[in-house]
């Protein structure tokens, strides 16, 4: 989707680099990047996708600023009865 232009910035990364990302860390990794060239004060970011799945209820992918890594936290469904 090269050339794509868009208003929006993020909007924009999504569509021209972030269509090209072949896994969710990088993804985010590169969002991050996007919001913080535009001025934004990242400290930490969190994308929960929730599956249909018979062993995770999702995934959620955390990055934060000190370590620059995204974490990767598949929650069992049995989360869903803690407090």
């Amino acid at each position: 989707m090269a050339g794509v232009r868009c208003a929006n910035p993020y909007v924009d990364w999504l569509l021209s680099e972030g269509w090209h990302m072949t896994n969710p860390p990088s993804l985010i990794k590169g969002l991050v990047q996007t919001m913080v060239t535009q001025g934004v004060a990242v400290l930490r970011l969190r994308v929960t996708i929730r599956t249909l799945h018979p062993q995770a209820i999702g995934h959620s992918f955390t990055w934060q600023r000190d370590t620059g890594e995204v974490e990767v936290f598949r929650p069992p469904h049995s989360i869903l009865q803690t407090d």
